[in-house]
């Protein structure tokens, strides 16, 4: 029973990688042979790009370069469909949440025009949705939507089940999907895929025009960009639009989940490596053609948590640090990831979009959002990092598990914070975190004190930041805060309560086998009714954990398919949720039975004890199912 757990952490922790908010690692810069050059970022990118796709096992890629506001580099490598198409700058690609970009430079046209109102209440333009007065007097805004400060749960899990013909309209899913507000808006940096849906909600209302016309009419055409769309049907696979990709068993498997009806958050956008060229070339040089002064708000720091850390502008999040004016933005769907940086002092711009998972999807993601640093680094578009004497603190202030504010606590997807979590412990000196790289090589990282509640990475550039009120801050992923979690509802507690469970039930499971097993081949006092009817649920509860254990961990045997099933929905994981229930509502009669049976005085001393470690197994089982939402109530 125990070698299933032991299955689920490293697919766990992936996924907990790549449905967390996008985490820049920040590695030592790469030499080249002319660095600071066009060319010679130019050389790195083909260097690296074709080293990626052969390491990771990708099939393809597409990348864009501009430097000085003007593109220099536009290409595709590899297949975009795995033996019938190459990967051409006119291939189009899914781009995951780098469309959020597209959202916030519509709405923030129309807030130019007047239409919209960055710090008016979103109710007050809303016509078909209403968000509750959950904080009264502290309204959700606009603002609150494009630097991920509004406060909703980030919930994502069955996003992308409908078939295209019954898919909803932006605005029946908004209605139907809407997360519950947690936290007093504009207080805490929570990346939340809702806020852009609702944001493209908004840009419909104000314009009177379908999301997807908007964004067609006044951001893409404005810029040159007609291959780029908003979807809601797969178009034909082949030299004009890439297919995505898993590894799997050897091979490359097509991935699914990549349409929902909340396109204005990323899925359902597609677009090429020369249209992100022109887009990226009007970010980094503030084209008034996206709106006047639109690229400029985009990429000017609009909220922190901590002024000596990286913050967000609208959408985009600062890569370094604080006023460091380099700017990215990352996007991942089932087969599709991509990362795109500007610095719009030097007029720079980096993209980088690939056509597979590969064997693992975080380390393709970390390796090409390394390539991403990398070009900057070249280029010296990176500031250096400030030089910090080490200084005393309260390490144990800071010791404990931490989880992303984006943790969900309304499904199923809540496991990852047990099986992946974010630990802080003293060590020489310093704090060391498991769990807060976004790079599956790097699972564990040291840190220096520099200052109040500030730390510097030993032999890295990143730095970390305790906040006064106990929030966990970074500079590798600043969308998303961490909040320490209680020792009641940590890790070792959900571990212990779920071995034991297992252990109790695995027992009680073979030695209720065993005996009935044995009575069928002799004649013997029948039990009383109680006492059987117990056995009989307790048996039934074990081999319903045992059910639960094993669809569990075929489920996350492939992270990169966890990740999918999660979106859409299919695969085993209905099973396991139908199976959990089963599992607790087994436990809860077992209780039930095992009371009337002792209240009858059915129960020897023996029986009961034995029966009784059985019934507690069940119990905690069942109490961790229940607490990890793979059964909700």
């Amino acid at each position: 029973m125990n070698k299933p757990l032991l299955l689920l952490v490293p697919a766990l922790a992936a996924t907990a990688a790549l449905l967390a908010a996008p985490a820049f690692a920040h590695p030592a810069p790469a030499p080249t042979a002319r660095a600071g050059t066009a060319e010679s970022a130019a050389d790195l990118i083909e260097t690296r790009v074709a080293e990626l796709l052969d390491e990771q096992k990708v099939p393809g890629a597409a990348v864009a370069l501009v430097v000085d506001g003007a593109p220099v580099l536009t290409a595709g490598y590899g297949e975009a469909v795995v033996g019938a198409a190459d990967f051409g700058t006119g291939t189009a690609y899914y781009t995951g949440s780098v469309a959020k970009l597209f959202t916030t430079a519509a709405a923030l046209r129309l807030v130019g025009e007047g239409a919209l109102d960055l710090d008016a209440d979103v109710n007050d333009v809303l016509a078909d949705v209403e968000v509750p007065d959950t904080f009264p007097g502290e309204p959700v805004t606009l603002r609150h939507l494009l630097t991920h400060t509004s406060g909703f749960e980030d919930r994502i899990a069955g996003w992308a089940r409908w078939a295209p013909a019954e898919m909803p309209t932006l605005a029946e899913f908004a209605a139907d999907e809407m997360p519950e507000r947690l936290r007093e808006p504009g207080t805490v940096t929570a990346y939340n895929n809702y806020d852009m849906a609702l944001a493209g909600l908004l840009v419909e209302d104000a314009s009177g025009l379908p999301y997807a016309d908007y964004v067609a009419e006044h951001v893409f055409a404005p810029l040159g960009m007609d291959a780029t769309a908003a979807v809601r049907e797969e178009p034909a696979k082949g030299p004009a639009a890439a297919e995505g990709y898993r590894y799997a068993d050897g091979g490359q498997v097509p991935t699914a989940g990549r349409l929902a009806p909340a396109t204005p958050a990323g899925p359902g956008v597609l677009t090429t490596a020369e249209d992100m060229s022109a887009f990226m070339t009007a970010l980094a040089t503030g084209d008034p053609r996206l709106g006047e002064g639109v690229a400029e708000q985009m990429t000017t720091r609009q909220f922190g948590m901590d002024d000596r850390m990286p913050g967000m502008g609208f959408s985009f999040q600062e890569l370094a640090g604080p006023g460091d004016g380099v700017w990215f933005k990352a996007g991942d769907l089932s087969g599709y990831h991509t990362s795109l940086a500007v610095v719009p002092a030097r007029g720079i711009g980096v993209h980088i979009a690939v056509n597979g998972d590969g064997e693992d999807a975080a380390a393709t993601v970390a390796a090409a959002e390394a390539i991403v640093h990398d070009v900057l680094a070249d280029l010296d578009a990176l500031p250096a990092a400030p030089e910090r004497e080490a200084a005393r603190d309260d390490l144990d202030a800071y010791t404990g598990e931490y989880t992303s504010v984006r943790t969900t606590r309304s499904d199923f997807t809540e496991l990852t914070r047990v099986f992946a979590p974010v630990t802080v412990e003293a060590a020489d000196g310093g704090l060391t975190t498991t769990g807060l790289s976004g790079d599956p090589a790097v699972p564990e990282q040291h840190w220096t004190p520099v200052g109040d509640g500030l730390f510097q990475e030993r032999d890295g550039t990143a730095t970390i930041a305790f906040t006064a009120d106990g929030y966990l801050l970074t500079s590798m992923s600043p969308t998303a805060a961490y909040e320490p979690v209680p020792r009641y509802d940590s890790t070792a507690v959900h571990l212990a309560a779920l071995g034991f469970g297992a252990v109790a039930l695995a027992a009680g499971f073979l030695a209720l086998t065993a005996t009935g097993i044995a009575r069928a081949f002799r004649r013997g006092e029948r039990k009383p009714l109680l006492r059987t009817a117990t056995a009989w649920a307790a048996w039934l509860t074990g081999g319903t954990a045992a059910a639960v254990l094993v669809l569990l961990a075929t489920a996350v045997a492939d992270g990169n398919l966890l990740v999918q099933q999660v979106v859409t929905g299919a695969g085993v994981l209905p099973a396991v949720l139908v199976l959990s229930y089963a599992a607790v509502g087994l436990a809860a009669a077992a209780l039930v039975l095992y009371a009337a049976a002792a209240a009858k005085r059915q129960w020897t001393a023996r029986t009961a004890t034995g029966q009784g470690f059985v019934v507690l197994g069940g119990l905690a089982f069942a109490a961790i199912l229940v607490s990890l939402n793979l059964a909700a109530f």
